[in-house]
């Protein structure tokens, strides 16, 4: 009886996928093959042992009289990535050569798929991948439109084949038109908020407009602010809508896992759908994390528009957001009419961050981010951010009571005035922690703990 012919891009993968007793060759691929009329006899030693191949693949079970199609072994990027990087350390030079292996080996199995569809079948591989695996697959593709379109190219050859996977394709696709429509609306509120600058600055460069004017230029400005507020019910509307796709999308995945479990499909079977449910995963992960992102920046959109009220009580502290991520804890801040010596602002952001969190409570290293504020005013006199994320530049500061060489030395470029406001501005909020207002956040720690990391925090920048 003749086995079944596995090809695979290297032997870490052919381990994984072929038989303990397989025979295993060598051979190599073409990416420039030959297109050849249906009539003529499919010569299967000369597609899988090229003489020009540039890629190079190793075969189990292969001979001459093999049993067709051929399975070719293609895992995805993560998976591929999980197969070759053991210890979850990822190095970004590895990283890179690793991908560019792969983007070889699929665009020689692509042609041989697309020229010899009777002769050759796409096969995933199921491999469990670390988060730091995952977020460096994801970031690849994120920043690499050619990799990004092979990829999708591989759902088409191996995803979508399994018609399990259908209903969990179809809440993928809702999820991303949701995420245009959150893009589009996000776009709309820019547009809006640069016509009210617009009228602002007619406001101060035609001071001596008549009454009439001034009134008609005052209605234009509310029904501006009308306009926001009801894409803002929109996009909380969208928002809801998005959370509630994702649940049942999650929900999706339960069943069909659970389905698998039950089923006496072959091993392989089972390995491709646990494939697929880690790759729609990690796009639902990321469409959530894209659209959480949009509604707190469009939130802070909207806070930047409203007419500016000085008056009010001083030093109203609320909690945004508070998240957990990779053992580290975050609060996002804002402050309403701050006043920290000579220095006032209407709103002020900030976010505090707790890293080498213990069980027992949070080690002596925080972390203070700033970031411009709402109407592009500077945090601070001397603003110099020394980091850059996708939502823009920041300053990133690790404070500490044992501070190492470049901590110490990232604290020591602020200037005098700006570290004492700084250390003022802690003090302030930890002094003030029992009164802050939570805003519907969820707190993973007692608030006490927060209040003495502020505290150590200031007067680690005094020490400093």
């Amino acid at each position: 009886m003749q086995k079944q012919v596995l090809l695979c891009p290297d032997s870490v993968v052919l381990e994984r996928a072929a038989k303990k007793n397989a025979v295993v060759s060598e051979g190599a691929l073409s990416k420039q093959l030959v297109y050849a009329e249906p009539s003529e006899k499919l010569d299967l030693g000369k597609l899988v042992n090229a003489t020009n191949g540039e890629v190079k693949v190793f075969l189990a079970d292969y001979s001459e009289q093999a049993k067709l199609p051929v399975h070719l072994i293609i895992p995805s990027v993560a998976s591929y990535l999980a197969l070759h990087i053991s210890n979850n350390e990822v190095d970004a030079p590895q990283v890179n050569t690793l991908l560019k292996t792969w983007q070889s080996y699929f665009e020689a199995c692509k042609q041989l798929l697309l020229m010899h569809p009777d002769a050759f079948v796409a096969k995933g591989i199921s491999v469990s991948a670390h988060i730091n695996i995952r977020e460096a697959a994801q970031h690849a593709l994120n920043n690499d439109d050619a990799l990004l379109q092979l990829h999708e190219d591989w759902s088409t050859f191996v995803a979508k084949k399994d018609r399990a996977l259908r209903p969990l394709n179809k809440y993928l696709s809702e999820l991303g038109a949701d995420l245009r429509e959150v893009a589009r609306l996000r776009s709309e509120v820019e547009r809006l908020c640069g016509e009210r600058d617009d009228i602002e600055r007619k406001y101060i460069d035609e001071l001596k407009l008549s009454a009439s004017e001034l009134a008609e230029l005052k209605s234009e400005n509310e029904l501006l602010l009308l306009q926001i507020a009801q894409l803002q019910e929109e996009l909380e509307e969208v928002y809801l809508k998005g959370q509630s796709r994702e649940k049942e999308a999650q929900g999706e995945i339960a069943r069909l896992e659970a389905e698998i479990e039950s089923s006496s499909a072959s091993k392989g079977k089972q390995d491709e759908l646990e494939t697929e449910n880690e790759l729609l995963l990690l796009q639902i992960a990321q469409l959530q994390e894209e659209l959480e992102h949009y509604f707190l920046e469009y939130n802070k959109a909207i806070a930047g528009s409203k007419p500016k009220k000085p008056k009010g009580p001083k030093n109203q502290i609320m909690i945004l957001q508070s998240s957990i991520e990779h053992g580290n804890e975050r609060l996002t801040i804002r402050i309403k009419n701050l006043h920290v010596g000579e220095r006032t602002f209407n709103l002020f952001d900030l976010s505090i961050g707790a890293k080498r969190v213990r069980d027992d409570g949070f080690s002596n290293l925080g972390v203070l981010e700033l970031r411009v504020l709402p109407g592009k005013k500077a945090p601070l006199q001397d603003w110099k951010p020394n980091k850059r994320d996708r939502w823009g530049r920041k300053l990133y500061l690790e404070v500490s009571k044992q501070p190492e060489i470049h901590q110490k030395t990232q604290v020591e470029k602020l200037s005098l005035q700006d570290r004492k406001f700084l250390r003022e501005l802690l003090a302030l909020i930890s002094e003030g922690a029992d009164n802050i207002s939570l805003n519907g956040a969820k707190l993973n720690r007692p608030m006490q703990h927060w209040q003495s990391l502020l505290l150590d925090m200031s007067t680690a920048l005094d020490a400093n």
